[in-house]
């Protein structure tokens, strides 16, 4: 079984090696990529980023800092930080799912050493408490077998993970001795436990040089996965778990410093950050905005009504959708309301004068609406 799974692995490498010459490469203008902002001094070593609300971010600091994650705004601006109840041994991304959970991916392993590999699992809803204890997801990796490998082996560290129909994708960050420039994807189940994770596919990034040939993260929106290095990223069409069947455009970013955390705002934004180096520079917000003249990405043309009378609120329109998810927050995270919307009106306790934020979530899109409660 191992023999057949390392073969594929390569006939895998051995036609994304032509694809490459192919792979669409776009130069980044000032006006696509710009800083939004600098990170709080507290967030010098920023590993992860993921939207959690219509304008804002949760972010996290990686090995040797508190267990703490931090909510942030679009232009860096500190919110507020919640206390993870389990250490940081070296967390390194973060990451949501459609029912708006959230995954710390505990799984840095510079040494590639490691046997107590873990994710956290927080709700949503526990973004209400200032402290908050996580269900753990413990896994190994199916084809390590050694604790280290030998130097060209070395592909058991990880900085970068998604979540996709209901599992969890971790792509390996390549520390190899010469350097293969393969990042491996390994899939294992959001449910807490103990896992042994599933060798899918591999991705040679065609680079001969760590620094920009390590997957430092990776985020997804609807049928899109971006991949992030220290100066580009790809960004994939995708159908299903192999993620690397379609040729990758590349987006090659000016500046190369430690960019260590990425995500989609929306259809036509992603959001970058990057640690500080005392050499590179860095612990900054940047915007990355797709040119009008790109197609590749499309507007969303998804969109809801909300009508509010005193505390009752009514969806007007939402697709065609019949049954989705709605989370309901004041502007500082909390959440005031959170379930599974199946009719087209409910009643709920709203404060005079008060914003609030309504995300709906059906299937794979997540829609954002700000209401104020006048009354």
């Amino acid at each position: 079984m191992t023999s057949m799974k390392t073969s594929r692995l390569f006939r895998y490498k051995t036609i994304f090696t032509l694809l490459a010459i192919l792979v669409f490469i776009i130069p980044v203008k000032a006006q696509n990529f710009r800083e939004k902002g600098h990170l709080p001094l507290f967030l010098n070593e920023c590993s992860g980023i993921s939207k959690i609300g219509i304008d804002s971010f949760l972010v996290h600091n990686d090995s040797g800092n508190s267990s703490e994650i931090y909510l942030i705004d679009s232009n860096a601006v500190f919110i507020k930080k919640y206390f993870i109840n389990a250490s940081n041994i070296d967390w390194e991304s973060i990451t949501t799912d459609n029912q708006k959970n959230i995954y710390i991916g505990d799984f840095g392993n510079n040494a590639n050493d490691r046997n107590d590999l873990r994710i956290l699992k927080l709700s949503y809803a526990a973004l209400n408490n200032d402290s908050i204890t996580p269900e753990i997801i413990q896994f190994n990796y199916e084809n390590q077998t050694s604790f280290p490998p030998s130097a060209i082996g070395l592909n058991f560290d990880a900085e970068a993970f998604i979540h996709y129909q209901n599992n969890l994708y971790i792509f390996s960050k390549n520390r190899t001795n010469p350097f293969t420039g393969v990042t491996y994807c390994h899939k294992i189940s959001d449910i807490p436990g103990s896992h042994t994770t599933i060798l899918i596919d591999s991705f040679d990034t065609q680079e001969t040089t760590i620094f920009k040939g390590w997957v430092t993260d990776a985020s997804i929106y609807q049928n899109k996965l971006a991949l992030l290095t220290s100066d580009k990223f790809w960004i994939f069409d995708i159908s299903n778990e192999h993620f690397f069947q379609n040729t990758p455009i590349v987006y090659q970013l000016y500046n190369n410093t430690q960019k260590e955390g990425i995500c989609f705002y929306d259809i036509n934004n992603i959001y970058i950050t990057d640690e500080v180096n005392s050499v590179l520079g860095g612990g900054k917000l940047y915007q990355y905005k797709f040119s009008n003249s790109t197609t590749f990405l499309e507007e969303e043309n998804t969109a809801f009504d909300i009508k509010l009378t005193n505390n009752k609120i009514e969806i007007l329109k939402l697709s065609n959708e019949t049954s989705c998810s709605i989370f309901i927050e004041t502007l500082d995270g909390k959440v005031v309301y959170s379930g599974t919307f199946l009719n087209n009106s409910f009643e709920l306790d709203m404060q005079p004068n008060q914003t609030y934020i309504v995300n709906i979530i059906s299937k794979d899109k997540s829609i954002y609406k700000k209401i104020v409660a006048f009354y």
